[in-house]
């Protein structure tokens, strides 16, 4: 296995890197920041430019919607693939080829002329993120030492909540100062700072995977599954829960994730290895990531319409409060990967994980005259206790494989974090389409109340069992030696 060390002479096993050593970990690390940056602000920020959109192409907002949609389809569906094709090549190249895609298409989208041509760049746009996002973990978990990558990898989670933070306002001023097409314009130079930091300082990165066949077979069947799950999450919301094709779709998904399974189990060189589902800080921190991220989109989705049509608050004051959770967790996820480091990594995320459902239990008593300071205290410590939980549960996940795989745990990390997300939407847009009265498509403010006090109930008994998780993993034994008896 060719890792960092063949690149650093001086660490060796059992040795702390040199100072020397330890700079040139972190230039790396610099260098695949900067693309995990921009995908994340390029994730967010196109949502603001709907209504330009409209105008500029003239095209109704359902198929605009696509410009936002067909990014997020192709970055979700391609993950899984795209690690294991990583794990058997050189991971500088592709990150170097993602970073290359990811800044052309952004200059194309600039100059897109027409909405096909623009959901198109925008697909090219989404395969040269799913790289990114494919390699950013990996790189990290070869770069660094286990007693180490709890930093880097709070670092990581900071540079995704700051890209959240900044693109929707980015994106907002460029709109008004420069038209929209500097939104995508604006990816140029961090592109282009990413590809010469990433020439100068990543080595390849090879690893013993290189040779093994790739399962496309697996491929197909967990693309096709991850994709229909993705279309009955985005679109269920106005076709209907029940209705025909929500229905079809959802069967689809489960019948290919199932042969996917059954394929897994059979092949010598599987997309994803199963048997490692088995190791407890593994697969139980897998299982508590993707609630984590199910919760994290509950306030963020629900709170905007609480403030504005419960409470009457301005856009203006509704948008500074939603920055609270974000602006937290920028701010606390490097910390909780420093104690992830200094402390182990199994006792933060119960910690984090508590917190969050003490979060939730407050969002479920909210009511029209709850003090706004009151949310914003609770979306604070919300964003808190997520931090907590991140990046160490994170370094239990990539300490408890050997570095060959990180390619496909890294992916299947941004994997689980994508479908959480959209299960969070989904779960919290189907309580208030329930909330729905007369026909009308209008609720008034008690019946919103209720809807939002039953979305966060359903949050208590997901933290619930995120907390039971972690828990389980922090008691387990061969948790601790799995994460700090490996050296690898």
């Amino acid at each position: 296995m060719r890792n960092l060390r063949t690149f650093l002479p001086g660490f060796r096993r059992g040795q702390h890197p040199s100072r020397l050593e330890y700079r040139k970990m972190w230039w790396i690390f610099t260098s695949v920041v900067l693309g995990t940056l921009m995908v994340n602000i390029d994730s967010s920020v196109v949502n603001v430019l709907i209504p330009t959109l409209e105008r500029a192409f003239h095209r109704p907002p359902s198929l605009l919607q696509w410009a936002v949609s067909a990014y997020l389809l192709v970055v979700t569906t391609l993950l899984p693939l795209l690690g294991a094709l990583s794990d058997r090549g050189s991971r500088k190249k592709y990150y170097l080829m993602g970073v290359a895609l990811f800044t052309i298409s952004s200059a194309l989208c600039a100059i897109a002329t027409n909405l096909m041509q623009l959901i198109i760049f925008r697909m090219i746009q989404g395969l040269g993120g799913a790289l990114i996002m494919a390699n950013v973990m990996s790189i990290i978990t070869f770069t660094f030492p286990p007693e180490r990558r709890g930093k880097p990898l709070g670092y990581v989670n900071s540079i995704v909540a700051l890209g959240t933070i900044i693109g929707p306002g980015l994106g907002s001023v460029l709109l008004s100062l420069f038209g929209w097409r500097s939104v995508f314009w604006i990816n140029i130079p961090i592109g282009m700072i990413s590809l010469a930091l990433s020439i100068v300082h990543l080595p390849p990165l090879r690893t013993s995977k290189e040779k093994q066949p790739l399962d496309l077979v697996g491929a197909i069947w967990i693309t096709a599954a991850v994709a229909a799950i993705f279309f009955e999450f985005s679109e269920a919301g106005a076709w209907g829960w029940m209705s025909a094709p929500s229905i079809v779709l959802l069967v689809t998904s489960v019948v290919c994730f199932l042969l996917f399974l059954v394929h897994e189990r059979h092949t010598p060189a599987p997309l994803i290895q199963l048997t490692y589902f088995r190791i407890p800080s593994f697969g139980l921190s897998v299982v508590a990531s993707f609630l984590s991220y199910v919760l994290m989109m509950m306030p963020q989705f629900l709170l905007p319409i609480f403030l504005r049509d419960v409470q009457d608050e301005s856009a203006t004051r509704v948008g500074l409060v939603l920055m609270t959770q974000s602006l937290s967790m920028f701010a606390f996820s490097p910390v909780a990967g420093w104690l992830s480091d200094r402390y182990g990594p199994r006792a933060w995320p119960v910690i984090g994980m508590v917190m969050v459902g003490i979060s939730e239990a407050v969002f479920s008593s909210l009511s029209a005259h709850t003090p706004l300071v009151y949310t914003t205290i609770d979306l604070f410590l919300f964003g808190l206790g997520l931090s907590l939980f991140t990046a160490p549960n994170n370094a239990l996940v990539l300490a408890a494989v050997p570095p060959q795989h990180s390619g496909e745990v890294g992916s299947l990390l941004a994997l689980v974090r994508n479908l959480g997300r959209l299960v969070g939407i989904a779960v919290s847009s189907a309580e208030l389409t329930v909330s729905r009265v007369n026909g009308s498509g209008m609720a008034n403010s008690h019946t919103l109340v209720m809807a939002f006090d039953r979305a966060f109930y359903i949050g208590i008994i997901l933290a619930t069992l995120a907390f039971a998780s972690s828990i389980s993993v922090s008691l387990h034994r061969t948790a601790l030696r799995s994460t700090w008896n490996r050296r690898t």
